[in-house]
């Protein structure tokens, strides 16, 4: 896909406008900006005017969030919204940092990913990620109606969402873990994190 340092075609970087019916459709609170990542996919990022609350949107110019992959949205982790900072006051409180694969829980934090109903990641192996544990934590509003999968020895394996379940693998670059996430009728929301 064009991410990680072994890509050998890298991803495009280039902004596409957005229609005048949709900027005002997200007005006052938030404005769009998509990029156009040719040849992987598109990335649409979420930007907030400063009109909206603070405390989920952040600070005017704020990316909030962007779509992660094709079929989900991700909060984003590194642009100082309020809420993201509980997120990760929490992480460490649960984890600690000295369990963390990074040097700090902001580093080791992998996302927090919203997949509506229909949503999904595609298939992909984070090979571009440096090795070790990550462990995805779902909560679901529909329980068994979004799955974790992953393929083993050429089979195919489906996972199905619990509230609060756990998932966790371990990237290798020796052995690429191909995984998934997929949603039929739930809202999931999952955090991840990297550990040691």
């Amino acid at each position: 896909r064009g991410h990680g340092k072994s890509a050998k075609t890298k991803c495009g970087t280039s902004r596409l406008a957005v229609s005048a019916t949709l900027a005002q459709a997200l007005s006052p609170n938030v404005t769009l900006m998509i990029e156009d990542r040719r040849p992987c996919h598109s990335t649409y990022s979420f930007v907030s005017t400063g009109q909206g609350p603070r405390e989920a949107l952040g600070r005017k110019d704020t990316v909030f969030a962007s779509t992660h992959h094709l079929g989900s949205i991700s909060y984003r982790k590194f642009d100082g919204a309020p809420c993201m900072d509980k997120v990760l006051a929490q992480m460490r409180i649960a984890l600690g940092e000295s369990r963390m694969q990074y040097p700090s829980v902001q580093q080791s934090f992998r996302g927090l990913y919203w997949y509506p109903p229909n949503g999904f990641t595609e298939w992909h192996t984070d090979g571009g990620h440096v090795e070790g544990w990550r462990i995805y934590v779902a909560q679901v509003d529909v329980p068994r109606e979004s799955w974790f999968v992953y393929k083993q020895d050429g089979k195919r394996h489906a996972i199905p969402d619990v509230v609060g379940q756990a998932n966790m693998f371990k990237v290798r670059m020796d052995r690429p873990f191909w995984h998934a996430v997929a949603s039929r009728k739930a809202h999931r929301m999952s955090t991840g994190i990297a550990v040691s």
